[in-house]
């Protein structure tokens, strides 16, 4: 009779194929329904590992870290007041405090050549700069930074040519640590993706 059921059978054919009243039929069906064990719900998702909310905000904040990765390691003087506006909000999200080791990685790194007037340094004062830059904890424990550090580290003396030489501009500085953090690094929210501007 669940056979019959399960096809979509009325009481009444039902009744008629078997050859029993239809209140017997319509009661053994309710019978075999109560005893049949229900099916496991479909598992849910699992959340998403704290302290993000909800894979909504997951997937928006990776969104919108591919979108605006290139402003996140741009100088601060090179941003408009409506570009900082969406490296705020990466910088306020979850995935803000890695972020931000990024970003003082990226400033660091300005700084080594250049004080915050823009003046540039002297070859000793880069380098005692660059000491600290190259063994920061903070920088080694994400692990995408860690390889700009140890890339860097193998191409400083190059990249500094110019502090030796006062009248050549500073253009490979920047050319090398971008093509260093970009090699580096990975794809959003697995580990974010940097380019220097």
């Amino acid at each position: 009779m669940r056979q019959l059921d399960q096809h979509g059978l009325s009481y009444a054919a039902i009744t008629a194929e078997v050859g029993v009243h239809r209140v017997t039929v319509s009661a053994w069906l309710k019978e075999a329904a109560a005893a049949t064990p229900a099916l496991p719900a479909s598992p849910e998702e699992p959340a998403p590992p704290p302290p993000w909310e909800s894979w909504d905000t997951v997937r928006h904040a990776r969104e919108a870290l591919q979108q605006h990765r290139y402003l996140l390691i741009r100088r601060p003087a090179h941003r408009s007041a409506d570009q900082q506006i969406p490296v705020d909000a990466l910088l306020s999200s979850p995935a803000g405090p890695e972020l931000q080791v990024a970003r003082r990685l990226v400033t660091e790194w300005y700084l080594r050549w250049h004080d915050e007037e823009g003046q540039r340094r002297t070859l000793e004062e880069a380098r005692t700069r660059f000491a600290a830059w190259s063994t920061d904890a903070g920088f080694a424990a994400v692990a995408p930074l860690q390889r700009v550090q140890t890339k860097m580290i193998a191409q400083f003396e190059r990249v500094s040519a110019c502090l030796r030489q006062q009248e050549w501009e500073a253009t490979n500085n920047g050319r090398a640590f971008r093509t260093g953090i970009s090699a580096s690094a990975g794809t959003p929210l697995q580990s974010p993706r940097y380019q220097v501007d």
